[in-house]
């Protein structure tokens, strides 16, 4: 009996459940399952998101190398603390050049260039990471511009100019600053060269001019003048050491007469 009470008023009772529960549906269960549709402000959102994830850290290195015409060969760069040898290998995978890159070539570079050739491109590098670019045919080599400079001293020893530390009283040893070593690059090095008096320096163009502007403030002749004194004594001016170890050594002398006698 109560079953039949319950299916005769079936349809009141759905009615109250809609009327109660209706109000409180949420929006989202009444989009069909599968549609895919968004609304425009949450797809707005993942795009920014998106962009937001491609873009590199603001502090870190950029590397962007564009190709802007196929027929005139001319591209674009935007190069921020990026390491040469990075460069190198990305134009040679994506621009097919045949590279030789030396295993001593390294080096960042921060540089923004556009409408300019591949060759002048690696020029400009060249020029400012003292680097040699020589073509063989298809192929480019880049090694270090190191050279390799022989001087000759005419006046002081080349040991001396050599010899970057120096002895003290306790027999300890301490660095000479503004020594030759001082204008070398990290590559750069220096030797007694083969000739008599004479220093061989390899190092990049502009160490090498460093070196020989200071060999030749350093490497020069010293003369001498007489100067007579009128109203001061020389031992005044030079130093009165010699005199103290003779008056000592008179005195000691003076002191063993009289205890002989």
């Amino acid at each position: 009996m109560s079953f039949l009470i319950i299916g005769e008023y079936r349809g009141i009772i759905a009615v109250m459940i809609v009327l109660f529960f209706g109000t409180n549906i949420p929006v989202y269960s009444q989009i069909p399952e599968g549609s895919g549709e968004q609304s425009p402000a949450a797809a707005e959102s993942a795009k920014d998101v998106q962009v937001k994830e491609a873009m590199p850290p603001a502090d870190g290195p950029v590397m962007k190398i564009e190709r802007l015409d196929n027929e005139s060969q001319v591209y674009s760069f935007e190069l921020k603390d990026a390491q040469i040898r990075d460069i190198f290998r990305v134009l040679a995978y994506d621009y097919k050049l045949n590279l030789l890159v030396d295993s001593e070539v390294e080096g960042k570079i921060t540089a923004t260039m556009t409408n300019i050739s591949l060759e002048q491109f690696l020029e400009a590098v060249a020029e400012s990471l003292n680097l040699i670019i020589e073509k063989n045919g298809s192929f480019i080599k880049v090694k270090p511009n190191l050279i390799t400079k022989t001087f000759i001293l005419m006046y002081i020893e080349a040991r001396t100019v050599l010899s970057s530390v120096e002895s003290t009283e306790n027999a300890e040893t301490i660095k000479r600053e503004n020594t030759i070593y001082d204008l070398l690059s990290a590559k750069g090095k220096v030797f007694l060269g083969q000739q008599p008096n004479s220093i061989m320096v390899i190092d990049y163009p502009p160490n090498i001019n460093k070196v020989e502007g200071y060999l030749k403030e350093v490497d020069h002749k010293m003369s001498s003048r007489i100067f007579k004194l009128k109203y001061l004594k020389a031992s005044d001016i030079a130093g009165i050491e010699n005199n103290t170890q003779t008056d000592s050594v008179s005195s000691s002398g003076g002191n063993s007469a009289d205890t002989g006698g």
